[in-house]
């Protein structure tokens, strides 16, 4: 009789003692229909029994039971049919249905899975009990597509005979680790925008707030970025805004903040893309790697070439022979073809290693794209990437050291021979190896710290690298302060655009117009002579006295 074992299956379930939930809600399903109790308290249900072991009531009274207690289950994030798409316009959730008017690539009521994801045990969906609820323990999960573009060659992903989600990953340097997800922590859905079955995996707690931690970190990361990307474009126009700071120290900066500005303009969605699990596809995730290391390695070159341009000005070496401005002009192009050439030719191998077919399976590629916007491992990176910086990092030390030996050693002699308007030529120079050596102590300590953190990436919590990696990208900041954040560039800006009221740029003013005069400042630099001439003005190809000027070459 229906009646009595429903007042049977009442009196049963209040009679259940309180205890430990024996599963998660998400894996549970609603006994409340059940009509037919069995001995001992068992519950049957769409032909499974639930023993009183694997039944629960809820916070709301209600009695649930946990098949995969008794059974190998699955679970699915939608209901039979429908598709999983964060980005589908006009529906307001995850899981939908096509319109009437729309047609579905597929027509399934399971999402298909791919050869090779199930265990050798288990023969298909037929083996496991189905659960249809979608949901994470923790709010943080993370999709992982079982094929197409963004399918990760570094993950291999598969659904084990007891129902679990195994995840073997591949790290950069070779080393596997398998990640496993309770039935709970995953769930089966098929994407209509990727057209193709995908696993929603959730973090456990512990996973959860790591990677909170580490997405606050990359997005304060990247506003940091782009505040370094406003402050290298307000360098790189106030350079191209005066033309007495456009002489060939003033371009070869030019040059270094042009390269890290496009650097750092692209690395914010290289990091927005790691943040929501590679929204970009293959080509603009490896267009975009390709971007970033040209632009990165440039850079490395010509603070280079400026190392070496101070170096050679003290040096106290011959000039080139012509004009002023064709010395000048002619060592840019040279300076030009070495930065410029040596980025080109390390990254046109770089995109041959990975796009030319045949390439020997043992010979070490880049592998832009796979896994990440970047190198696929440590040795690509350090072959490729740190290999060369480390060079040139090496090379500007010993060429800052040389230099420094030359200034102190003809210290008391340049003293004596350099009067009036040579000596403050060579206080110019004196003046812009300063900078250098500012710009190349801060640049060098940040990518050391850089080349540090990835030696050790594996060995301290990335929490440690944050402040150094916070710091590298706030490299436009800093270069701001050292090149421009200066009392001759702001009267310079003053004088150009004139001003009104108090002069909040000049701290020297003390005229009542806020503008700054003649007697508030000393000019002590020179137009158009190279820094080769000013240094050794005595040389047998400079005859010419320089004209003293308050917009000059030197900040």
């Amino acid at each position: 009789m229906p009646s009595t074992a429903g007042v049977l299956l009442v009196l049963l379930t209040f009679g259940l003692v309180a205890a430990e939930q024996p599963c998660h809600e998400l894996v549970s399903v609603s006994l409340e229909n059940a009509t037919e109790v069995l001995a001992e308290g068992s519950v049957l249900l769409d032909g499974l029994t639930f023993p009183s072991s694997a039944q629960y009531r809820d916070e709301y009274g209600q009695l649930r039971g946990c098949p995969c207690l008794v059974m190998k289950c699955i679970r699915f994030c939608c209901q039979p049919g429908e598709f999983h798409d964060k980005l589908h316009k006009d529906r307001p959730g995850l899981c939908y249905k096509p319109s009437a008017n729309e047609t579905a690539d597929e027509e399934f009521d399971l999402p298909p899975l791919p050869d090779g994801i199930l265990d050798p045990e288990v023969s298909g969906y037929d083996d496991f009990y189905r659960i249809h609820r979608k949901g994470c323990v923790v709010p943080a999960q993370y999709g992982i597509y079982l094929s197409g573009r963004l399918a990760k060659n570094s993950d291999l992903p598969r659904i084990s005979g007891d129902g679990h989600f195994v995840l073997e990953n591949t790290n950069i340097d070779g080393v596997k680790t398998n990640y496993t997800h309770e039935q709970e922590r995953f769930c089966v859905a098929y994407s209509r925008i990727h057209n193709t079955t995908k696993i929603l995996a959730c973090n456990s707690p512990a996973e959860d707030s790591r990677v909170k931690m580490e997405n606050a970190m990359r997005w304060s990361e990247t506003a940091a970025n782009w505040l370094s990307v406003i402050f290298l474009i307000a360098t790189f126009a106030v350079y191209s805004l005066f033309s007495s700071l456009r002489n060939l120290h003033g371009k070869t900066l030019m040059a270094y903040v042009a390269c890290l500005t496009m650097a750092y303009a692209v690395l914010p969605f290289i990091k927005h893309a790691e943040i929501q699990n590679n929204i970009l596809s293959d080509n603009s995730c490896k267009a975009m790697a390709y971007i970033v290391h040209f632009s990165f390695l440039a850079s490395f070159f010509w603070l280079n070439v400026m190392c070496f341009d101070i170096w050679w000005t003290f040096g106290g070496f011959r000039s080139l022979h012509g004009s002023v401005k064709q010395r000048e002009r002619k060592k840019f192009i040279m300076y030009s073809i070495y930065a410029w050439g040596c980025a080109s030719t390390l990254t046109t191998v770089c995109m041959i290693m990975d796009l030319v077919p045949g390439i020997p399976a043992h010979i070490i590629r880049p592998e832009f794209g796979r896994g990440s916007c970047w190198f696929n491992s440590n040795k690509a990176r350090a072959i490729y990437f740190y290999g060369p910086m480390g060079v040139t990092v090496i090379c500007n030390i010993c060429l800052f050291i040389l230099t420094a030996h030359k200034i102190l050693k003809h210290k008391k002699d340049t003293a004596r021979q350099l009067k009036g308007s040579d000596s403050k030529r060579h206080d110019d120079n004196k003046q812009w190896f300063n900078l250098y050596l500012k710009l190349f102590i801060v640049m060098g300590i940040n990518w050391s710290m850089e080349i540090i953190s990835w030696l050790l990436e594996d060995k301290l919590p990335k929490s440690v690298w944050y402040i150094t990696d916070l710091t590298n990208t706030l490299q436009g900041v800093i270069i701001f302060i050292i090149f421009v954040w200066k009392d001759k560039i702001r009267r310079l800006l003053v004088k150009r655009f004139g001003c009104k009221g108090n002069n909040f740029l000049s701290r020297n003013s003390t005229s009542r117009s806020g503008c700054p005069t003649s007697s508030t400042s000393r000019t002590t630099c020179v137009t158009a002579a190279p820094l080769q001439e000013k240094i050794n003005p005595y040389a047998d190809s400079y005859r010419g006295k320089a004209t003293v000027t308050d917009e000059s070459d030197c900040i």
